[in-house]
């Protein structure tokens, strides 16, 4: 049999409530794709990352269109040149 799976952290869990109404509220304050500035903003970009609290960091947040945010997952060098992506050894701590 296989193990099951690990259920999430309860703080990654209300963390996942948190980021779902700031996400929103993110989305509607920037309604078009902060790259083409044509078309509307449907997906938030997390350029730092998404892991522990930088999920909810909106810091690192770009509201894309989501032609636009495959295109920096597709060609990262392009991301990192533009501040779309950021080494994780550049990134500050929430204050």
């Amino acid at each position: 049999m296989f193990p099951k799976p690990e259920k999430k952290p309860k703080k990654r869990k209300q963390q996942s409530k948190e980021y779902l109404s700031a996400r929103e509220l993110f989305l509607r304050a920037h309604p078009f794709c902060q790259v083409c500035e044509i078309d509307p903003a449907t997906e938030v970009h997390h350029s730092a990352g998404r892991v522990q609290d930088l999920l909810l960091d909106e810091r690192y947040w770009f509201a894309l269109c989501h032609a636009c945010h495959d295109h920096v997952h597709a060609h990262p060098k392009w991301a990192y040149e533009n501040g779309l992506m950021l080494e994780r050894n550049k990134i500050t701590s929430p204050t």
